[in-house]
């Protein structure tokens, strides 16, 4: 790093970008690549790459973890993106890490009372939470929730699987690149989408305890969810700042219900069945290693639920 150029630097030295106003940020993908939309295609509006969908999702999503802070206008160019982001009644909130969390003391309640934690942030009884189940189930849903009333960020798995699989070939992850070629998931039976489902798991784990671990390192709570979180893998972790906790849902008529609400369309009842067997074999899983299972209904109360649980 000694021939490392110096560069100028950006920010104005007495400005404190905590205030609130307009920013005009531009982010560029590690040596230029063209990774974000086809550069090749012939349109007004070309179609973002698998990766360049990630990137819009996580602008739309500003707003969900840093609750001041919105996107005003973007503009997802091939290698890079130009955004402004408005930060509202003094920018920076509680979901900055502004500052790293000391470890959680076994005695909470006494170092809450004497002010040992920030009055606008709750102290989190972990630093990793593991949310998963099966498809349709509402743990997008209640992910976000717990995101909202700890004030941290949700990283979901779904966005991992798709980078492993755009950066990736089949030789390494068979189950992640399975579908390639003209295969078709509804052409197969529940019980073979129930063991990708858990091939895929298997294949992932070792991405998403690389990522909680820098988490841990870093003193950076987050929330990891989605279908593909192997109970039996994650309960192997038997880290102390690390909980997991999986969403069941046990009616297929309500999960046929959820995919309605949610997507709209024809009812999606062979997609309903996969979800229904791939979260017994959860069930099973979470039984036999002792992970905790978490009921989605009723959902007026499924948010203390979860929270009873991770407190206690």
């Amino acid at each position: 790093m000694e021939n490392r150029p110096v560069r100028k630097r950006p920010r104005l030295k007495e400005y404190d970008y905590s205030n609130e106003g307009c920013y005009l940020v531009m982010e560029c993908v590690i040596d230029r690549q063209s990774i974000l939309w086809d550069v090749g295609a012939h349109s007004v509006r070309p179609l973002l790459l698998s990766i360049g969908e990630v990137v819009k999702i996580a602008i739309e999503n500003i707003p969900l973890f840093y609750q001041n802070v919105t996107a005003d206008k973007y503009v997802i160019m091939p290698n890079h993106i130009h955004l402004i982001l408005r930060t509202h009644e003094n920018g920076r909130t509680m979901c900055v890490p502004t500052y790293r969390r000391q470890p959680l003391p076994l005695d909470r309640g006494r170092l809450l009372h004497e002010g040992a934690f920030p009055m606008n942030s709750p102290p989190i009884p972990w630093t990793v939470l593991f949310l998963g189940g099966a498809s349709g189930t509402g743990k997008s849903t209640l992910a976000y929730e717990i995101a909202r009333f700890y004030g941290v960020n949700v990283l979901e798995a779904d966005d991992v699987h798709l980078s492993v699989e755009t950066v990736t070939a089949k030789d390494n992850f068979p189950a992640i690149h399975h579908w390639e070629g003209g295969r078709n998931w509804r052409d197969a039976g529940v019980g073979r989408n129930v063991d990708w489902l858990t091939e895929v798991s298997a294949e992932l784990f070792p991405v998403l305890q690389a990522l909680a671990l820098r988490h841990i390192e870093d003193r950076l709570p987050v929330i990891i969810e989605g279908d593909f979180l192997h109970p039996g893998l994650i309960a192997s972790l038997a880290h102390p700042e690390i909980k997991s906790l999986f969403l069941q849902e046990t009616d297929g008529e309500q999960i046929i219900q959820n995919y309605l609400a949610r997507e709209g369309g024809e009812l999606q009842r062979f997609r309903a069945e996969i979800s229904l067997a791939y979260g017994e074999w959860i069930a099973g899983v979470c039984r036999r290693a002792g992970v905790r299972l978490l009921e989605a209904r009723p959902w007026d109360t499924v948010l203390r639920r979860a929270v009873e649980i991770l407190e206690g």
